[in-house]
C-alpha cells in the first residue's frame, strides 16, 4: 500500500458487520485462511509502521472537528475522558439518596460531570442548594427556556414549543387534541 492517492474508509463500529475474536469467527468468514494466516496478516499491519503513520494520519484529516460550545450537554466529546476518581465519585452519586449528592457533585474534578450532577440535584431536590444558588441557577433555566428565537437555539424552547403545539392542533383528534391543550396551558403557566 504505498501508493499516494489510496484511501480509508471510516466505518461506524455500531454500523459495520460483527466484528469477532479470531477463534471465535465462523469458517466461512474467515475467506479460506488459516488462523495462522490472519494472525501472520495481524502481525504484520502492527509491523508495518509506514502504513500505521498514514492510517493515523488519514484519521485524523477525516476526524469532524467540533467548535468549543458553551453548553455542557454539547461539551461530553471536549477535554477527553474524566478521571478515574470521578467515575468511583459518580458511581457512589448514583448510590446515594439526593440529600447526599451534592457533597458528591462538588468533589467531582471534571467540571462537566460537576455541572451536570449539580443540574440534577437542582431538578429533583433543589433545597439541597442555597437560596441565593437556587436563585442562580432558575434564572440560567429560565434564559435557556425563553431563549429568542433570533439567537437560533439548539434547544427547544417555550415559545417553539407553543408554536409547535399550535401547528399540532390543526390536525389533532378529539384525544390528541385534548393533550396538547394540556401541554399549552402547562407551558404558558412558565
Amino acid at each position: 500500500m504505498s501508493e499516494e492517492n489510496e484511501w480509508f474508509c471510516s466505518v461506524n463500529v455500531n454500523g459495520c458487520p460483527v466484528i469477532y475474536e479470531l477463534a471465535d469467527m465462523p469458517g466461512h468468514l474467515k475467506g479460506g485462511l488459516s488462523e495462522s494466516d490472519w494472525r501472520a496478516r495481524a502481525r504484520s499491519i502492527r509491523e508495518d509502521d509506514q502504513f500505521l503513520l498514514r492510517l493515523l494520519g488519514a484519521c485524523e484529516r477525516t476526524e469532524r472537528k467540533y467548535p468549543p460550545s458553551k453548553f455542557v450537554e454539547e461539551q461530553l466529546y471536549e477535554g477527553g475522558f474524566w478521571p478515574d476518581s470521578d467515575k468511583f465519585l459518580m458511581e457512589s452519586f448514583h448510590r446515594q439518596p439526593w440529600n447526599n449528592r451534592l457533597s458528591i457533585a462538588n468533589r467531582l474534578s471534571d467540571k462537566r460531570l460537576k455541572q451536570l450532577s449539580r443540574r440534577l440535584i437542582f431538578i429533583e431536590n433543589r433545597e439541597a442548594f442555597s437560596k441565593s444558588e437556587q436563585t442562580r441557577m432558575e434564572q440560567k433555566l429560565r434564559e435557556r427556556l425563553f431563549a429568542a428565537e433570533a439567537d437560533s437555539p439548539r434547544w427547544t424552547t417555550i415559545s417553539q414549543a407553543l408554536k409547535e403545539i399550535d401547528e399540532e392542533l390543526l390536525n389533532a383528534d378529539f384525544e390528541v387534541f385534548a393533550q396538547l391543550q394540556e401541554y399549552r396551558d402547562f407551558l404558558r403557566a412558565f
